[in-house]
């Protein structure tokens, strides 16, 4: 949410900008969210960083060349 929104739900102290003490979920991608190519850099939940990768996707590097 951002802070215009937040601001009129009255929760603008909580959400709606990136500052210390808020809740912050956020997405940073290389290019525009809405082109096909764009890809998500980083992933902020909680204002935890969130890894990209999962174990499907570890197990997809680790054997994805074998015969």
């Amino acid at each position: 949410m951002t802070i215009y929104p937040a601001e009129i739900f009255g929760v603008a102290d909580r959400l709606g900008s990136i500052e210390v003490g808020k809740i912050a979920n956020l997405v940073v991608w290389d290019g525009d969210p809405l082109e096909i190519r764009s890809q998500v850099r980083h992933l902020f939940i909680n204002g935890k960083p969130v890894p990209l990768t999962s174990k499907h996707t570890q197990l997809y590097e680790r054997y994805r060349n074998r015969p």
